[in-house]
């Protein structure tokens, strides 16, 4: 597992909130065996909640891009005139990542092979988005506005 907490915002890494968002990933993590992994990033595009399998061999590599897709599928919503990014899937011949918003705090991301069921996805990834929201709104000085 990526020890995503060393380098966010000093402090706040040892706060209790930080481990409840990691607990609340790495559960949402094993209850979809299909995916490869789970990111909580921040609006700036850190790491707050990690999962991913020991095997990843560049895990910072994947923060970063699940990071600039998040940042595409942002720009795309709003430039289509969708409004603010709720959710977003992207979809490939060898694997999937799923985008869901979390308040205005983050996006929770999930990669997955191209078997991950996307159904099941979509209901986890936005119950535990509400879950990380209700999480966040509860520590919201911690967040910033």
């Amino acid at each position: 597992m990526l020890d995503s907490h060393r380098d966010f915002r000093g402090s706040l890494l040892e706060h209790p909130t930080v481990w409840e968002i990691q607990s609340e990933v790495e559960k949402l993590h094993r209850s979809l065996p299909a995916l490869l992994g789970v990111l909580f990033l921040t609006n700036e595009g850190g790491a707050l909640g990690c999962s991913m399998p020991e095997s990843a061999e560049d895990a910072g590599k994947i923060v970063d891009q699940a990071s600039v897709a998040v940042n595409f599928s942002r720009l795309l919503s709003e430039g289509f005139l969708c409004g603010v990014m709720q959710e977003a899937t992207l979809r490939g011949n060898t694997g999937d990542l799923f985008l869901y918003t979390v308040a205005e705090s983050g996006v929770l991301a999930f990669f997955g092979s191209t078997d991950s069921e996307a159904s099941a996805v979509h209901f986890e990834g936005r119950w535990a988005a509400q879950k990380l929201a209700e999480i966040i709104a509860r520590n919201k000085r911690l967040f910033g506005p």
